[in-house]
């Protein structure tokens, strides 16, 4: 086995770890969206992420989650949104949809395609990029030896 092989294996190895992954959060997002309730909420502030490389510029690297808060029977809840943005997509006050678990209230998110399908599509894309990357080298080793 040579280490195209070998790297091979192992990139369709990850990608199959990240298939499981993705099903589960497939699984469990299809679950929230058949149980979950809309209302609307309002953008308070945001949460900053600082993830910036050295020697590049420090704007490059922040990421601006949206805090937002929504009222259920009277009572406030807040949550922080999973996917931000390289700029501040909502100003301060502004109204957005909320999609929520009406069993767990703190199981909110924003009620958007990204919003609610962002994680398990990315887990999704990245499990082909890594089946690609590691299926095409090792389908071509294959050939290659068959072809001896």
């Amino acid at each position: 086995m040579n280490w195209l092989q070998a790297m091979g294996i192992i990139m369709l190895a990850l990608a199959a770890l990240l298939l499981v992954f993705a099903g589960g959060e497939l699984l469990r997002t299809g679950a929230f969206v058949l149980g979950s309730e809309r209302t609307v909420g309002e953008v308070h502030g945001y949460r900053v992420s600082e993830q910036s490389i050295p020697f590049t510029d420090p704007e490059s690297g922040r990421r601006y989650y949206p805090e937002i808060a929504f009222e259920v029977d009277g009572e406030r809840h807040e949550f922080s949104a999973h996917q931000g943005s390289s700029s501040r997509r909502f100003g301060i006050g502004e109204q957005v949809g909320v999609a929520y678990n009406p069993d767990n209230v703190s199981d909110a998110r924003l009620d958007s395609f990204v919003g609610i399908w962002g994680r398990p599509m990315v887990l999704l894309l990245t499990s082909g990029v890594f089946a690609l990357s590691g299926g095409l080298p090792y389908l071509r080793f294959r050939r290659a030896r068959s072809r001896r």
